[in-house]
């Protein structure tokens, strides 16, 4: 079902109050961020520092707790100077915490989306099949992020990777797509932001998290596997991943890969179950082979963990990532063990059929592995596997 809405008035009382101040509104001051804070926004028009946002799971800098709320949409005559219209067949903000605890959430999606913001002068049409962002996390360095932009197009024109220069009438808009902001306690994702002129900025799919106890010293923050979907962008945030070889040892043989770490290594991994019905994930380990239907907006989430024989764990250690589809092994990826030797890998949404397959090597300036572990994802549509 589509809905609609304008908020032509609002924006154009904003434009109204600072043209006749003659000066940019200024922020005012922030509160003390609670230990655990969680939000998540569908779409936020902000107009020379004046934010107007609908569809809001929590509160900014707020207490995180359990919330879901859809965009409601009230059609309304265009009125002012600037109007902006939305039309979606989803659109939904949700945050998550675990009894008052981490690990926390966050999440915004939307789904065949498109966002109209326009004047006399010219304007922007944004649309997409898919706009999403997810944070998630337990302590302050702990956060990932990761979310999807799915056939984007921007007042006609097709956006695959950050734009700065395109002509909406009002100015020269700047795009950037999947941006993360990082800081002591958290994160932070906006799906697709545009700024036109420093004047006006719509942020659609904003999802933020912090606070919590402060992480081990290792740790580092879970990795989205960051596979693009077919004319999409998607991604992660996760610890960078340096190139095989990036730091030489002087003997490949040498076991150099992490903290711990040894020529003789266990790896273990599995689909982390969610509770029937929501966006919660269990503690407890799951299947290594998991079979699904069509499921729009569910992102998988691998974890396990990686020790040497003697059941040390092995920290900050490289594992090689590979999809291996029907046809051979496909794109390799890489993700990083953290503390106590954890591993997390969150899996795209729109996957077919494919093993993924963890690889670790004591010295990555070598070929021999020495742990291996691997999950499976099989899709199903009317009893058939796709792959």
């Amino acid at each position: 079902m589509s809905s609609a809405t304008r908020f032509g008035a609002a924006v154009a009382s904003a434009l109204a109050l600072v043209l006749v101040a003659g000066a940019g509104v200024g922020a005012s001051p922030a509160s003390a961020a609670p230990a655990l804070s969680c939000y998540a926004g569908v779409l936020s028009i902000n107009v020379v520092g004046i934010p107007l946002n609908a569809g809001q799971a929590g509160t900014p800098g707020g207490a995180c707790k359990n919330d879901a709320q859809a965009l409601t949409l009230a059609p309304s005559l265009p009125l002012g100077v600037l109007d902006v219209g939305v039309t979606t067949s989803t659109a939904a903000a949700r945050t998550t915490v675990t009894n008052g605890s981490a690990p926390i959430a966050a999440d915004a999606r939307l789904e065949n989306a498109r966002v109209g913001v326009s004047s006399l002068l010219g304007g922007l049409d944004i649309r997409a099949d898919v706009i999403s962002s997810h944070v998630e996390g337990s302590c302050v360095n702990d956060y990932a992020t990761s979310g999807q932009v799915l056939n984007l197009t921007i007042n006609g024109i097709k956006v695959t990777a950050d734009s700065p220069s395109i002509n909406t009438g009002l100015g020269i808009a700047s795009v950037a797509l999947n941006k993360v902001t990082r800081t002591a306690t958290g994160a932070s994702r906006d799906a697709v932001s545009v700024s036109i002129a420093g004047l006006v900025t719509v942020v659609i799919g904003h999802a933020e998290a912090s606070g919590g106890a402060t992480c081990p010293p290792d740790a580092s923050p879970p990795t989205d596997d960051g596979t693009p979907p077919s004319d999409g962008v998607s991604g992660g945030s996760g610890t960078p991943i340096p190139a095989p070889g990036a730091t030489p040892a002087a003997n490949p043989t040498t076991p150099t890969n992490g903290t711990n770490a040894n020529t003789c290594a266990r790896i273990k991994m599995w689909f982390v179950p969610r509770v029937k019905n929501t966006d919660r994930y269990l503690r407890t380990p799951g299947p290594t082979s998991i079979t699904t239907g069509i499921q729009h907006g569910v992102r998988y989430v691998t974890r396990g963990r990686l020790v040497n024989c003697k059941g040390k764990p092995i920290i900050g250690a490289r594992v090689d990532v590979f999809h291996q589809i029907k046809s051979g092994k496909a794109r390799k990826t890489g993700i990083r063990s953290r503390r106590d030797g954890l591993l997390t890998l969150i899996l795209p949404s729109n996957l077919h059929t494919r093993t993924v397959i963890y690889e670790y090597r004591p010295n990555l300036n070598g070929k021999k592995v020495a742990a291996r572990a691997s999950v499976k994802k099989i899709l199903k549509v009317n009893g058939r596997t796709v792959y």
